[in-house]
């Protein structure tokens, strides 16, 4: 157990430094391939998409609405 909560405390620790005050619930579990390490995270995800001043994220939206309002008409 000692191994999940270090892992927890380094991904809120990264987020911090990385500039993000609301740290949103970081879901750790067990990766589904054995392959891809012994751990997943879906943190990253996460992170990008509440991240202010990112312009993928803004672009997605734009884009994201911009199907919304043609799939309505």
């Amino acid at each position: 157990m000692a191994v999940r909560a270090d892992l927890e405390t380094a991904l809120r620790a990264a987020s911090k430094a990385i500039g993000v005050t609301d740290v949103p619930d970081l879901e750790l579990g067990r990766a589904k391939n054995p392959d891809h390490g012994d751990y997943a995270s879906s943190a990253g995800l996460k992170l990008a998409r509440g991240r202010p001043g990112s312009r993928r994220s803004s672009r997605y939206r734009t884009e994201r609405r911009r199907r919304r309002r043609s799939a309505a008409t």
